[in-house]
């Protein structure tokens, strides 16, 4: 990394676009409130941290068609939850991309410094055509919460702090049919099979609609879906589908599964933004769930297996109150067992380039529902932007 800012700094004059850095530096206080179920297990029933979070990213045009990308962040977590959850330094630094690029470079008792480049790729165009290699970004999802189109880098709504989003070390090869069409194929590499993704989606417009098909495979299965954005009376429709039919001679316990998402969302004339999202997932559950922390099924979490329950249901409300402050809250249910989840925020503008925003995440269900006994939890975040 430092070779690669040493070339930017000594080959390129101060006048000239080919190299391009921004990035953010965010220190955010975390405060976990514990049920009792966790209290006994830990001995506390309040856990906090502090995380320092440094992202640089870098873009470096060797040509106006041939680009290279690398994204990097650095987080140093320091308190309660470091030394009390002896997995979570490991869990932070898990990765399972082809290329392992997460490292946790020192530790201490109650400390660590974890490395991870989560970007990392050259692109390259020629005329309609367009290649990527490296770890990327395939975003094939279109709702805001739930994605079943999303084959390669699947994301946990719950980890708010990560804007940016994983990475996967792929191929892609995307061909454009003028303004309104393109074909896209991609590669996802991965050691085990269960991680590995080939598909391809074909993207149209019909009638006002962007559409896309996609099929291909994904771990042990076959996959073909769906997925839409249209509008109905002003307000955006938005629809996903994938159906996953297990590959014969691979693992047997694989199912079937169809996962389906809906949404639509409307802004006001004075700037209320309202969003709602239904999910089904037929792999879910209408009875009881064996619990897991929500906040850590990054390693499981795929468009196959996006919740543990059959329904859920989501709506955000979001306004600008005044030009530096900006207030939202979302809320997750399962509609089956009643659980749910609280996610209010409050957003302040100091300066262009500063942002202080307050967090909560409530969780409420009973004993063995999908969000009862979760840890509710409280965050203060301070964010500059460069």
């Amino acid at each position: 990394m430092i070779g690669i800012l040493i070339l930017c700094l000594t080959s390129v004059s101060a006048q000239d676009k080919k190299c391009q850095m921004s990035g953010y530096v965010k220190n955010m206080e975390g405060v976990f409130f514990l049920g009792s179920s966790m209290e006994e297990q830990l001995g506390t029933n309040m856990m906090d941290y502090n995380l320092t979070h440094q992202r640089l990213n870098f873009d470096y045009f060797f040509t106006s068609d041939l680009l290279f990308t690398v994204q990097m962040r650095n987080r140093f977590y320091v308190g309660g939850m470091v030394r009390d959850i002896p997995f979570f330094a490991d869990y932070t630094a898990y990765d399972n991309g082809k290329v392992d690029m997460s490292w946790n470079i020192a530790t201490g008792d109650n400390w660590f410094l974890n490395t991870n480049i989560d970007r990392l790729y050259i692109d390259y165009t020629y005329q309609s055509w367009n290649l990527t290699v490296g770890r990327q970004r395939i975003n094939w999802g279109i709702n805001f919460v739930w994605n079943p189109n999303d084959l390669f880098n699947t994301y946990n709504y719950l980890d708010f702090d990560y804007e940016e989003r994983p990475g996967a070390d792929a191929v892609k090869l995307t061909r454009y049919f003028g303004y309104t069409a393109s074909l896209e194929v991609a590669y996802k590499m991965a050691d085990e099979m269960i991680y590995r993704t080939f598909a391809a989606s074909y993207r149209f417009n019909l009638k006002g609609y962007d559409i896309q098909i996609i099929g291909g495979w994904k771990g042990y299965d076959l996959v073909l879906g769906t997925g839409w954005t249209g509008n109905i009376k002003g307000a955006g429709f938005r629809g996903e589908m994938s159906y996953f039919h297990p590959m014969t001679g691979y693992k047997d316990d694989s199912k079937e599964a169809l996962v389906t998402s809906l949404s639509l969302d409307y802004t006001f004339p004075k700037g209320l933004y309202l969003q709602t999202s239904f999910l089904f997932n037929s792999l879910g559950t209408t009875g009881d769930i064996d619990q897991e922390n929500l906040l850590y099924v990054d390693a499981n979490l795929s468009a196959k297996n996006l919740s543990l329950g059959k329904y859920e249901g989501f709506v955000q409300a979001s306004y600008q109150l005044s030009p530096i402050t900006y207030i939202s809250g979302s809320v997750i249910t399962n509609l089956s067992d009643g659980s749910g989840y609280c996610g209010p925020s409050v957003t302040f503008s100091i300066l262009d380039n500063l942002d202080l925003m307050t967090m909560g995440q409530v969780f409420w269900g009973k004993s063995l529902s999908e969000y009862g006994n979760q840890p509710n939890s409280a965050y203060i975040r301070l964010k500059y932007s460069f």
